[in-house]
């Protein structure tokens, strides 16, 4: 990744700061939806198969919002810009 958030090795500093990132498992996660509905969104093995890739980046999505929110409302990303600098 490009950023400077994305090349550090714990994952905990890399949730909800990159956009490029959030953007990403939105739109992998739109695509996943929409392979998923185009399969059938029944039992077969396909549809499950794409439907647990829906949940998987879903999930890692909701995981990106929770904490970019979070980050927001405590003011937590401020004092790490104030950190870095």
């Amino acid at each position: 990744m490009a950023c400077r958030e994305c090349e550090r090795d714990e994952f905990w500093h890399k949730l909800g700061r990159c956009r490029g990132c959030m953007l990403g498992c939105a739109l992998i996660a739109l695509l996943s939806g929409l392979i998923w509905r185009g399969l059938g969104a029944d039992g077969s093995v396909p549809a499950l198969t794409a439907l647990l890739f829906l949940l998987g980046s879903g999930g890692l999505l909701a995981l990106h919002l929770l904490v970019w929110s979070w980050r927001r409302l405590t003011g937590a990303d401020r004092q790490h810009d104030e950190e870095t600098r």
